[in-house]
């Protein structure tokens, strides 16, 4: 079972959601309030976390011209980053919306999504075949819409 990661601005509750900019744990939209009100800090936290290339993530986004809403791994490596493109293309994916109501598949997203290390509960995740079959269809998806681009 992964570690309950408690909100670093009121330190009183179990954060359920992280800063799209620096990462930060938040429990709530008043703490991300008071969180996004230090722009000084979020953005000293934000520099911090770097890809390979020295650039992060949500910099790249913007200059591709794309939105950078949402949760973005701001330690991915760019070529692992997901093009605007691709998700609505698995956003419109009757595959997907049908996959998704498998209540197993949504746990483990949640799970991995909501882990401190996301990387590690997805390796974890990965040793169930339901799941793995899952996540290699996604990057069947995700190659097919990348390649009808092309």
């Amino acid at each position: 079972m992964r570690p309950e990661i408690r909100c670093e601005v009121c330190d009183q509750a179990i954060a359920q959601y992280k800063c799209p900019k620096c990462r930060t744990p938040y429990c709530r939209i008043a703490c991300y309030k008071t969180h996004t009100s230090n722009a000084e800090l979020c953005e000293s936290l934000a520099s911090k976390v770097i890809n390979p290339q020295g650039h992060s993530s949500s910099d790249q986004h913007k200059s591709n011209g794309e939105d950078v809403g949402g949760e973005i791994d701001n330690g991915a490596d760019s070529e692992c980053i997901i093009k605007l493109e691709q998700l609505q293309a698995l956003k419109h994916s009757s595959w997907l919306q049908t996959a998704l109501v498998d209540t197993e598949i949504r746990q483990q997203l949640t799970q991995i999504h909501k882990s401190a290390n996301p990387k590690k509960a997805l390796e974890i995740a990965l040793e169930s075949p339901h799941i793995a079959d899952f996540m290699y269809r996604i990057l069947d998806e995700l190659t097919a819409s990348e390649n009808a681009q092309q």
